[in-house]
């Protein structure tokens, strides 16, 4: 002060560093993606940008990267449950990974990429090639024994987008832009790796859900309705004959456009397509190749028309994801039961086309917070109880009971918590 000058003061704090220490986090909340194995016992999910495997019904949780340094995306079981595949960015772009799925150990960097953002990662069904798409407008394959990655499919004017492979392996289905700024549907040949644009004469947009069927029909779902190719009977010029049903599948007449959003081959004579705003479409096959096809909606009790996956059980009923709710047709009544967060589901918000039963016979949804795994047996009406139940907690205002026989509860006891769970055999 007698100088009548400022200096700058360094001030030292002691802390615990507890920012830089290791900690357990709970990562329930933070799954948004899933892939079941084949023998539908263990489900990859990612979690925080790390790769878990989880059991389907009890067992030990693994954390297969542990890789806090790296973020992890994407991982996929191979069809034939020997190899899982995923994406990591540790060495600083992310490239393709693959491990054996009894020993991460002996994990393999499959890729080099200095940038490109792979992503969209599916098996061929022969378990010996992964597919990709890449920033660059490019769908690469990727053969495990070499791990050399090519590609082989390069849009132009837009990004491949949706690409499906067919459950024999023969073809694979995507969408791409064109230089006219609208949509088109092509058709890959996986033998001879050449492609050739499906609609010459229109223009699709908004495709989201495909199906190759048993009568080699290509099902594509968009904005412009729902388009079937006879992939069995090729033109001249190589492009395939098809039909298009624009508006109302059950109501054309009335010239309300449809948006197909999810597909399901139920057997070889009857398909279910899911509407984003129409519902539900059961479409039964006729003697002559055509279909006729009945409408569910909110008017039968559906959750809501805006559909978003659908599944079907062991006892062949019909499992239908919503925007809000799960439903239940059974196709032998007609009768749909919805489910809501009352009847035990955790999030009612589901995603598009995440559907799928495992070999355990437990369904699996993917909604906006994780995935749900449903066992059809316990939320079907009636249904037996198996297991064994017992409380967990029980609080009566404000006393606790760990064990008890009889509960008796005083006019002063405002409040009753009761905890339980069903102890599975």
């Amino acid at each position: 002060v007698k100088a009548r000058k400022c200096e700058k003061v360094t001030i030292f704090l002691e802390n615990d560093n507890i920012y830089s220490r290791p900690e357990y986090k709970n990562v329930g909340g933070q799954m948004f993606a899933f892939s079941l194995s084949p023998d539908g016992e263990r489900v990859l999910i990612i979690a925080r940008g790390d790769l878990f495997s989880l059991p389907a019904r009890r067992g030990p949780v693994y954390n297969i990267t542990e890789s806090s340094g790296a973020h992890e995306r994407e991982g996929v079981w191979s069809p034939d449950g020997k190899r899982m595949a995923w994406l990591s960015d540790k060495d600083g772009e992310y490239q393709v990974y693959v491990a054996p799925s009894d020993d991460m150990k002996k994990a393999r960097k499959m890729t080099n990429f200095k940038d490109g953002y792979p992503s969209n990662m599916q098996w061929a069904p022969d378990s010996k090639a992964l597919y990709f798409s890449t920033l660059a407008r490019e769908i690469y394959r990727l053969d495990i024994e070499s791990a050399v990655a090519k590609p082989v499919i390069k849009g132009e004017a837009g990004s491949p987008r949706g690409f499906t492979i067919s459950a024999d392996g023969t073809w694979a289905a995507y969408t791409m832009g064109l230089d006219n700024d609208v949509s088109a549907i092509f058709l890959y040949d996986m033998a001879t790796r050449t492609y050739v644009q499906a609609l010459q004469e229109e223009s699709v947009t908004g495709c989201i859900g495909s199906c190759i069927d048993t009568h080699r029909q290509l099902w594509m779902g968009s904005l412009d309705g729902l388009f079937v190719f006879d992939l069995s009977s090729p033109r001249p010029d190589g492009t395939y004959p098809y039909r298009h049903y624009r508006y109302k599948l059950d109501q054309p007449e009335s010239r309300i456009e449809e948006k197909i959003s999810c597909i399901l081959e139920a057997s070889p004579e009857e398909m279910y397509l899911g509407s984003n705003g129409g519902g539900v479409y059961r479409a039964v096959r006729q003697a002559d190749g055509s279909y006729t096809f009945r409408n569910y909606s909110t008017k039968q009790n559906l959750s809501s028309d805006r559909v978003r996956g659908l599944a079907k059980d062991a006892a062949d009923r019909i499992w239908i994801s919503t925007e809000y709710g799960l439903n239940l047709l059974d196709p032998a009544s007609d009768v749909i039961t919805p489910f809501y967060r009352r009847d035990g589901l955790e999030n009612v918000q589901f995603h598009w086309n995440n559907a799928c039963r495992g070999t355990d016979g437990l369904l699996y949804f993917g909604q906006a917070m994780g995935f749900s795994a449903v066992d059809p047996s316990y939320l079907l009406p009636g249904a037996t109880e198996r297991g064994r139940f017992r409380f967990t907690r029980v609080v009566a205002g404000e006393r606790e009971y760990r064990s008890l026989d009889l509960l008796r509860m005083h006019e002063r006891d405002r409040s009753l918590v009761l905890q339980f769970a069903v102890l599975m055999p």
